[in-house]
């Protein structure tokens, strides 16, 4: 969908970007095609999904099965996809990309991304998330690079991407937010992008009925 198609292309230019969305506007699933093109298209990518629990996270890793079942050309791309009984979360590429999952916890240290994404970053503790996860980062640096002609240029910028659905303002996504917009605004490389029930709605995901039947059962908020 057109939604879509804007959504990646300022994805695809941001060093870092946040994404507030809806329930059922494909978010998980935009991402995990995503991650799939990143670790595709960029070798040697370490791609890593962040979540308050791994169980969260792994849901995209769940999207990324489905679209590994339903399109040979990415199937082919993988050498190793986690099974159920492994547990290992950990999506290995031929060139050398992969795709791991990981909590936002202290048993997450160590470990490194040229790209962080962040999936339902609101239900993360900021303090952990700024201890632990941001230190992921490194340049990866692009195989031409190495070459002598191009020595001089820059590595590749490390990039993060964070997504949730919205809720109370006195959380630290709320403000996270608002920092990323004066960001944008003041023309520095990142990313904003929001999306609200209307989108589930126009293209038949949800209906209006099924979305009064859900606000019936929420909090006058």
């Amino acid at each position: 969908y057109v939604y879509q198609i804007v959504w990646i292309y300022f994805m695809s230019i941001s060093d870092y970007f946040i994404t507030i969305a809806s329930r059922a506007s494909a978010k998980s699933w935009l991402i995990a095609v995503y991650a799939c093109a990143i670790a595709v298209l960029y070798p040697n990518s370490e791609v890593v999904l962040v979540s308050a629990t791994k169980k969260n996270a792994a849901i995209i890793v769940g999207k990324i099965a489905n679209l590994k079942d339903e399109y040979p050309n990415l199937d082919r791309e993988i050498s190793h996809f986690p099974s159920s009984a492994s547990m290992d979360d950990l999506c290995r590429f031929h060139n050398g990309s992969t795709i791991k999952v990981v909590a936002c916890r202290d048993s997450g240290r160590g470990e490194r991304a040229t790209f962080t994404i962040g999936e339902e970053f609101r239900l993360m503790d900021k303090e952990k998330y700024d201890k632990i996860v941001k230190p992921f980062a490194y340049a990866r640096v692009t195989p031409y690079v190495k070459l002598p002609e191009w020595k001089d240029l820059p590595p590749e910028e490390p990039r993060e991407i964070l997504i949730s659905s919205a809720y109370h303002k006195g959380l630290w996504w709320y403000t996270e937010t608002c920092k990323i917009i004066k960001d944008l605004a003041k023309g520095k490389n990142v990313g904003f992008i929001a999306f609200d029930y209307l989108i589930a709605i126009e293209h038949k995901i949800k209906t209006m009925k099924l979305i009064e039947r859900e606000k019936s059962t929420m909090e006058e908020i």
